[in-house]
């Protein structure tokens, strides 16, 4: 589980190595777990929304095809920038600027070590992140 995404992302992270890796991630039919959703964060708190888009993005830079990864950067940072010229746009916290900004900016922080780690997952994936990405987003 990646440490420093803290919370929000580090399943899916998780699987996607795993499945990079030649693993199946499968459900166990007896197995029983009860999440509450939010507990570190409130849903639709700035601090929710933050942690969820910074590693969301983070989670894609590093698991996902280089198109999907980029495509998802670039059309998050397009949305940021017109946001403030485009009307009726909600009042929550995931459409705020200055929150997007500064995801933007987290992500950009990381983006070397986030590199890094991708070149790591991918010399170690017996699997394409193509096929991953077809077989588990069925694209």
């Amino acid at each position: 589980m990646p440490a420093e995404f803290f919370c929000y992302y580090e399943d899916t992270d998780t699987a996607w190595r795993l499945r990079l890796a030649g693993h199946s991630v499968i459900s166990v039919g007896p197995a029983r777990v009860r999440h509450r959703h939010g507990a570190s964060t409130h849903p639709g708190s700035p601090l929710f929304h933050r942690w969820n888009e910074r590693n969301r993005l983070l989670m894609l830079l590093r698991c996902a095809p280089s198109a999907v990864a980029l495509r998802e950067l670039a059309r998050f940072a397009v949305i940021t920038a017109l946001l403030p010229v485009r009307r009726g746009v909600p009042d929550a916290a995931n459409f705020r600027v200055g929150l997007r900004l500064r995801v933007l900016g987290e992500v950009l922080l990381r983006l070397p070590a986030v590199l890094f780690q991708r070149a790591r997952i991918g010399r170690r994936a017996k699997v394409s992140r193509a096929e991953v990405w077809r077989n588990w987003a069925g694209r």
